[in-house]
């Protein structure tokens, strides 16, 4: 700029003419030197509510320092390459009549005011009315112009927004360039300035009102660990006023293993920057200590803040209050303890059962195992003892005997069966069957019995029935037999139906559905909870008249 202002000084002195008329333009310059200079003082000193009054005070500093008419101050967006209009003229609105005007222009589509950014540098023009290749007209009803200046501001090499006057009674030169280029500079330097503070300003307004409203406490400590600032809530959570807590240490209000904690968790987060892992914010759990000598539990957030230079300044945090959290977590805690004391004792009490259960089972398979074996022999030998000469009264007595022990067989059976399943040791087999057959070989078991009672034993298997099927014939054969005996102990007269379905599944798969039907006594709504129950009928009058085991 100083190469600049020599260069302007000579065409002013050049355009001197011999004696007083040269020294006249040197005190010409003085005057508009000192002019500039109270124009910056002038607007320096001005106290505006806000930056727009700012720059619009400034505008009118340089349109008066040019004795120009009008005037504009465009910002300029280099990445955008788009002007946004910020301050102009009150001159200009009196004057103007454009319906609609823009505010924001492309810079491709602006004309010679344009110019100022695209050249990057000022531009002159003393008679606008003249042809100039690079204007563009303006819109109809635009404020004439008859002399026009436009000059960039540069920040870092890059424009960041353009001033324009107009109108001057005389042409504008140089000195007038130089004067508006200066005085502009100085007023965008300041302009800077005033916002960075006004943002500064409102950052910390901003960063006031939520630190005083927020229920967490929000503090800042120098690299020393000592308080530089804490927020209201703190006397709000432990007691202390901001006076008493300004300049203590941290270390002041934690216990030995809250210390302990921290400089540990500190150690590791050096040690991980110094092998470049990237470290957040430090989260801890620590009982604090409050002003009436009692402790609460609180949540800290650590965050360190460094200088340009990398170097360690201090630290931001937020403490919050968790002792109702932590309340609530001890409750959880001991309920858990008692859940596993009572799951524990629980799964004692089933082990025991379980054990109870399998020496009862494994009792009656033994005892059922043992009984029938002398059962057996009784049911030969009155087999063979009713194939000898027997008078009727003794083959009577003979054949009660046989049915009888084949009766007790039966119930044993059933009893080792029941302590198979409890004992899990029942094995189930699966091997291709003809299910027709298995259903009328467990209809002709009880065939006799039906017969004697005079009922009719029906068998209904449907047609669309498969032949075969995977089963483990005994056992379904027993489950069968099981349900049609019942059937013929309750039923007095009638008939007893056992019936055959089948359901397909898929392709290959499906289900059979067996059925036994009767005319018997019939069982109650109450009673058929009573069903799957071992060793428990129905109706316990039952048993007196029919009798069996429940089985």
């Amino acid at each position: 700029m100083g190469k600049e202002v020599k260069k302007k000084n000579k065409i002013l002195k050049a355009s001197a003419v011999d004696g007083s008329p040269a020294e006249n333009t040197s005190k010409s310059g003085d005057v508009r030197n000192v002019e500039r200079l109270r124009s910056v003082l002038n607007i320096m000193h001005f106290r505006g509510e806000s930056n727009q009054q700012y720059l619009d005070n400034a505008l009118n500093e340089a349109i008066a320092i040019t004795g120009s008419k009008i005037g504009y101050i465009y910002y300029y967006n280099e990445n955008s390459k788009q002007f946004i209009l910020n301050s102009w003229s009150r001159g200009v609105m009196k004057e103007c009549s454009v319906v609609n005007p823009q505010t924001v222009y492309d810079l491709d589509k602006t004309g010679v005011w344009g110019e100022a950014v695209r050249q990057r540098k000022a531009i002159v023009l003393n008679d606008f009315r003249a042809y100039h290749p690079l204007k563009k007209g303006y819109p109809e009803g635009h404020v004439e112009l008859r002399r026009f200046m436009t000059v960039p501001i540069f920040r870092d090499e890059a424009v960041v927004a353009v001033v324009g006057v107009a109108n001057k009674e005389s042409e504008y030169d140089e000195a007038d360039v130089l004067q508006l280029t200066l005085l502009m500079d100085a007023v965008w330097k300041y302009f800077e300035l005033k916002t960075s503070e006004e943002a500064r300003r409102e950052s910390e307004e901003k960063f006031r009102i939520m630190a005083e409203n927020s229920s967490d406490v929000i503090w800042h400590m120098d690299r020393d660990y000592r308080f530089t600032y804490i927020s209201p809530a703190d006397e709000r959570m432990r007691g202390y006023r901001k006076e008493e807590v300004i300049g203590a240490e941290l270390w002041s209000i934690l216990k030995p293993e809250g210390i302990e904690h921290i400089k540990e968790a500190n150690a590791r987060r050096l040690e991980d920057e110094r092998r470049g892992v990237k470290t957040g914010p430090l989260r801890y759990e620590l009982e604090q200590k409050c002003k009436d000598g009692s402790w609460i539990w609180t949540e800290i957030t650590v965050l360190p803040y460094r200088d340009k230079n990398g170097q360690l300044s201090g630290y931001h945090g937020v403490t919050r209050d968790i002792a109702e959290r932590k309340l609530y977590e001890r409750r959880i805690l001991d309920a858990n303890c008692r859940l596993q004391e009572a799951t524990n004792h629980a799964r004692e009490l089933a082990e025991r059962a379980e054990a109870a259960s399998r020496a009862k089972s494994e009792f009656l398979a033994n005892m059922s195992h043992e009984i029938r074996t002398p059962l057996n022999g009784v049911i030969g030998f009155t087999d063979l003892l009713k194939n000898t000469e027997l008078n009727p009264v003794q083959r009577q007595f003979v054949e009660n005997a046989n049915i009888s022990a084949q009766s007790l067989l039966g119930i044993i059976n059933d009893i080792l069966d029941f302590s198979k399943i409890e004992a899990g040791r029942i094995e189930l087999e699966t091997i291709k069957t003809d299910i027709t057959e298995l259903v009328e070989t467990a209809s002709d078991i009880i065939k006799f019995q039906a017969s004697k009672k005079n009922l009719e034993l029906l068998i209904n298997i449907s047609s669309d029935t498969p032949g075969y099927a995977a089963v483990d014939p005994v056992r379904l054969k027993q489950v069968l037999v099981n349900l049609l005996s019942n059937a013929v102990k309750f039923t007095d007269r009638g008939e007893i139906e056992i019936k055959l379905r089948f359901g397909k599944i898929d392709g290959r798969k499906g289900r059979y559905f067996f059925e036994v039907r009767d005319t018997c006594i019939g069982i109650s709504e109450e009673q058929k909870a009573k069903l799957f129950k071992a060793f428990t009928q129905a109706d316990a009058s039952t048993t007196r008249k029919y009798g069996g085991t429940g089985l």
